[in-house]
């Protein structure tokens, strides 16, 4: 059974509650973004990690599985005057960019949708350069109003100590009650 975000509810994720749940502003200093870093927002959708990390990076390539959010990725990229950004349509199974291409991939909210982790963390550390950091955005299995079904979601420790087995060293970050972020440095 697929656990796929619905692109027709694509406001949500740009919306004023989600603004004050995860602001940029708090986030972006935890990424540690370079001028020179090139980024891979693993399930951009319409771009909210995205067009932020732009203003800083060198180049963030925005991959996801819907066109439609691409679509408006695209629009809000327009808006933000980011030239920065290369769309990606794709899912993780093959991701279409070449072996050590990133510094960083972001994936926020997407991890509690997919169902062959082994295949996800293969692509994330075929296109991560050595030393690179991957920066994993989720909902802890803790009940809230809005997100994705509790039997879906991740808990934290239990997530970390998965990524911990593809190889990664990790630093867990409590954004919120509802949210959190691994931080996993390839070693």
């Amino acid at each position: 059974m697929s656990h796929r975000f619905d692109p027709s509810k694509s406001k949500k994720l740009r919306s004023e509650e989600r603004q004050q749940a995860l602001p940029m502003a708090k986030l972006l200093p935890l990424m540690n973004i370079q001028e020179t870093d090139l980024i891979a927002d693993v399930g951009a959708g319409n771009g909210y990690f995205t067009i932020p990390m732009a203003e800083r990076a060198r180049h963030v390539y925005a991959v996801d599985i819907e066109d439609q959010m691409l679509t408006e990725l695209k629009a809000y990229a327009e808006e933000a005057r980011a030239s920065n950004i290369t769309l990606i349509l794709s899912g993780l199974e093959q991701i279409t960019l070449t072996e050590h291409q990133v510094h960083k991939i972001v994936v926020a909210f997407v991890m509690h949708e997919i169902d062959d982790m082994d295949q996800a963390f293969a692509e994330f550390r075929r296109i991560l350069k050595p030393g690179g950091t991957i920066f994993f955005y989720e909902w802890e299995a803790t009940a809230t109003e809005s997100g994705p079904p509790l039997e879906i979601r991740l808990p934290s420790d239990a997530f970390a100590r998965t990524i911990e087995s593809y190889g990664f060293t990790t630093t867990l970050h409590v954004l919120n009650d509802g949210h959190y972020m691994v931080e996993a440095l390839k070693t």
